[in-house]
């Protein structure tokens, strides 16, 4: 995702299901699970928990199953796979929305819940037994709608679902949620953010980034809640791109910084008490007041598709031609980069840290082909690569990577022969027989 234009990042949900390396059930741990689109509230992509991957052991994972979840999905395609208690959870819209929990073990669909009743979906963020979800085009109304819905994990029943007028334009885009304490925080596409009562869906406070500005979603840690913003033309007024603070308790406003840039097309990520914008440059703030520690200027081409990765005090960073470089959090200096592939080679949808072990996508358009690379995460040697070929379609192209208990999952979608139709695909490595 870094680097994107505006095109690319227009719909956070684009990014698709999940591709699972699956164990036995009896090796699963409940800490390691993907319950947030990007692992955790602060958007590392760092799953901490994990212990079965290891750099010694990732060499003999194996393609184990693939399977095709949506057939005829039209508009934005399946978001991506959060993962609870070996359930993956993925919607996708088409003549209806429809919501479906996955087994992560065989694939196979447990159950669907098709009454949501909206046009498009964000990915599911997981707390407890309930799988919450933002919704846009809710039907029935007559401005546009959108909404947050709780869905049971293991039934696929509603237990509850919330509703509020939109800014006109914002009902294709639902943004993920993250859930903190009993708390769902979430923005708008354009300019609301909103803390909900988790067992209610009640609304605790509602407060705005600004005026004609369009949000990404949240990413909260330390009792803060932070928003990254891009602008919209007005005439010959331009808004200047922003990256807001809030305080997680009360909704109020604690600093923002206007940001001398064209686009941030991605959210913040929160590492201890730094804030890192990929916002043209690379800029961390102080998470307590707004300060600006460091700046690095991007000087290779921003040829990358792909969400970094924070962990510790490093910060992964994917570039041009397949590359991937790893900065010091703390100062931005450089402490690794991997040597680049292929010319017209791009890292696709997130990276993930698990265990020391970088995972990432590269998409080669030659061909047509993705290849997972596994890296060192301490030094960026590789470690292995796997071929995910494609089918009997022509454009290949995936939405999202998780790491789960010994599983790495990738979702892909593809266009059918230049139509809107999207169809999605799960498939898993893993280390079974």
């Amino acid at each position: 995702m870094v680097y994107r234009s505006p095109h690319m990042r227009m719909a956070p949900m684009m990014r698709i299901g999940a591709v699972g390396l699956c164990l036995a059930a009896a090796s699963a741990i409940a800490s390691a699970q993907w319950l947030h689109e990007a692992y955790d509230a602060a958007r590392t992509y760092a799953n901490t928990a994990e212990t079965v991957i290891t750099p010694d052991n990732v060499s003999q994972l194996k393609r184990l199953w693939r399977t095709r979840v949506f057939d005829d999905g039209t508009g934005p395609v399946a978001s991506s796979a959060t993962e609870s208690g070996d359930l993956m959870f993925t919607c996708q819209g088409g003549n209806e929305l429809v919501l479906k929990a996955i087994s992560s073990l065989s694939g196979s669909v447990v159950w669907e819940q098709s009454s949501l009743g909206a046009d498009a979906c964000s990915a599911a963020t997981l707390s407890g037994s309930t799988a919450y979800l933002t919704l846009a085009g809710l039907a029935g109304q007559n401005v546009p709608t959108n909404g947050l819905s709780a869905v049971d994990q293991t039934t696929g029943a509603i237990q509850w679902q919330s509703s509020w007028s939109t800014n006109e334009g914002s009902v294709n885009y639902p943004l993920e949620t993250a859930i903190v304490d009993g708390r769902i925080y979430l923005s708008d596409r354009y300019e609301n953010v909103r803390a909900l009562d988790a067992a209610t869906g009640a609304v605790l406070w509602q407060n705005r980034t600004g005026t004609d500005v369009v949000n990404n979603a949240v990413a909260v840690a330390d009792g803060r809640v932070f928003v990254t913003t891009w602008g919209d033309h007005d005439g010959a007024d331009v808004i200047k791109p922003g990256i807001y603070a809030f305080d997680a308790a009360s909704g109020q406003l604690l600093w923002s910084n206007l940001i001398d840039t064209d686009y941030i097309g991605t959210p913040a990520m929160v590492l201890g008490d730094t804030v890192i914008c990929f916002c043209g440059s690379l800029v961390a703030y102080r998470a307590s007041d707004g300060q600006e520690l460091w700046r690095r200027t991007r000087t290779e081409p921003g040829s990358s598709r792909a969400d970094p990765v924070g962990q510790g005090n490093t910060l992964y960073v994917p570039s041009y031609a397949g590359r991937v470089v790893a900065l010091n959090a703390n100062t931005g200096e450089v402490r690794w980069s991997s040597p680049p592939k292929g010319l017209y080679d791009r890292v696709e949808t997130n990276m993930v840290w698990a265990n020391g072990v970088l995972f990432l996508l590269i998409h080669k358009p030659l061909g047509e082909k993705f290849i997972l690379r596994a890296l060192d995460a301490l030094t960026g040697r590789s470690l292995a690569s796997f071929a995910v070929e494609p089918e009997e379609f022509d454009e290949l192209n995936a939405t999202g990577l998780t790491v789960v208990d010994g599983r790495v999952q990738i979702g892909f979608y593809y266009y059918v022969g230049g139509q809107s139709k999207s169809p999605s695909f799960l498939a898993a490595l893993g280390f079974g027989p």
